[in-house]
């Protein structure tokens, strides 16, 4: 998706040669703020922390649904995921 937005300013490069200065200058500005700012999201979206899978559960507290010895069922954030107790 970024590279989609770096390629914007080069899609619209014709733009400045098709049409004069006082027309195509202003329509090739927005263009290139606007894939600017798609970029900035997009990189601030790519440096959130990761949101699912076991990387999203390290602190999390949940319920033991079943315990077998030092293995157990635990129910978090409504999914069921087996453990393994230390103790």
């Amino acid at each position: 998706m970024c590279h989609i937005a770096l390629m914007l300013p080069l899609l619209a490069l014709p733009v400045l040669w098709m049409w004069p200065l006082a027309v195509s200058v202003p329509i090739y500005a927005v263009v290139a703020i606007v894939s600017a700012t798609i970029y900035w999201y997009a990189v601030l979206a790519m440096r959130r922390p990761i949101e699912s899978g076991a990387e999203a559960m390290i602190g999390a507290t949940g319920n033991v649904t079943e315990s077998r010895s030092t293995r157990l069922m635990v129910r978090i954030g409504g999914e069921l995921w087996n453990a393994r107790s230390l103790a």
